[in-house]
């Protein structure tokens, strides 16, 4: 993955990330927050995005992966 297509996600995760996302997503701290968007996900809190490094993860599957992948997988 590149480096700078990372900053740049990262930089503007408001219009790239934030609508796949949906509209349940909120902050906390670095993080967005938001329902799993890979799987049939009720609850706020297991998926999670940190917009300064671009790494999301799924602490329910334990999955943890870098910004880009996040595109395919959607």
């Amino acid at each position: 993955m590149s480096d700078t297509l990372t900053r740049s996600i990262v930089a503007n995760f408001e219009t790239i990330i934030l609508p796949l996302l949906g509209e349940d997503a909120i902050m906390q701290g670095e993080e967005l927050v938001a329902l799993n968007p890979h799987r049939d996900d009720k609850h706020l809190g297991s998926f999670r995005f940190n917009v300064n490094t671009g790494q999301w993860a799924d602490f329910a599957l334990t999955d943890v992966s870098t910004s880009i992948e996040i595109f395919v997988e959607i």
